[in-house]
């Protein structure tokens, strides 16, 4: 019989402990989990393999999770190129499983994408997250992230890990290129667990909406006992947020100055100030 296994973390002060669950997982008693100090669980959508019909348990979880967790997706990337394409397509597997299983919904939860070295999972002769320029990658996730939020109205966040930011992916180029992390106002679930030595989340890539922190992968509850189970905090609210477009008067102002020299030896100097305007439409969450 397996005995809940408890840490110091899940108890942390002004966080919310977060579990997140597949079909690797197995059975789950809920209400077991509950009584454990869970307070809210992510459903893998797919894994790596985006055959078929995704994860086989994901549909299965919703009907018993739903009336005593927030519920959230999350989708593991495989990025090939950094064409929309690509991500379209991938994108649109996401939000279609989600509204499956959620009555047509994508849950209670932010959506997050997924995206760490996936090299060893990768076909002979495809793309990997480490083959893949470190630039390439970047654009593609922005890519699956705008067209995600335009397509759907709702905000995505993403999931990955310091060491893969850091170390395998030049810090996501911050630091390092003119235009550096293109993704850092994307809210991060970072990864980087206690047992090599994070005491608390990695600090990379700039991000600036750091939401969650997974600590551990080695989880035991009594209510899932067929395999550990991945334990992250929240910092602030997961709630899905919407992402919209409004529309804002942009102002841009110009100078020119003139110097004529007078036949009577004076300089006469003008300064002639113009002010356009237009609209721009603007992304914001709320």
């Amino acid at each position: 019989m397996v005995t809940t296994v408890t840490d110091t973390y899940r108890t942390t002060p002004n966080t919310t402990f977060t579990i997140d669950i597949s079909q690797y997982t197995g059975a789950c008693d809920f209400t077991s989990l509950k009584n454990d100090g869970v307070k809210q669980i992510y459903l893998r959508a797919y894994g790596s393999s985006h055959s078929g019909n995704g994860d086989t348990l994901f549909e299965q979880f919703i009907p018993y999770a739903k009336p005593l967790f927030p519920l959230g997706a999350y989708y593991y990337g495989m990025p090939q190129s950094s064409a929309l394409s690509d991500a379209k397509v991938q994108a649109d597997q996401f939000i279609a499983k989600m509204k499956g299983g959620f009555s047509g919904g994508l849950g209670d939860l932010m959506p997050f994408l997924d995206v760490e070295d996936n090299s060893a999972l990768v076909a002979s002769g495809q793309q990997s997250t480490l083959s893949l320029s470190v630039t390439d990658l970047l654009t593609w996730i922005d890519n699956f992230r705008n067209y995600f939020e335009d397509t759907t109205g709702v905000r995505l966040g993403l999931y990955t890990s310091g060491y893969f930011v850091h170390d395998q992916r030049n810090n996501f180029n911050e630091g390092f290129t003119t235009q550096g992390n293109i993704l850092r106002d994307m809210p991060v679930w970072m990864a980087g667990y206690t047992k090599y030595g994070y005491t608390s989340p990695p600090q990379v890539g700039g991000f600036k909406n750091l939401l969650a922190w997974q600590y551990s992968e080695d989880g035991v509850f009594a209510g899932a006992p067929n395999n550990k189970v991945d334990l992250s905090l929240a910092y602030a609210p997961m709630t899905s947020q919407k992402a919209l477009y409004v529309e804002e008067v942009v102002n841009n102002t110009s100078t020119a100055t003139n110097v004529v020299q007078g036949a009577n030896g004076v300089t006469v100097t003008t300064t002639t100030v113009t002010t356009t305007s237009h609209i721009e439409k603007v992304k914001i969450y709320q």
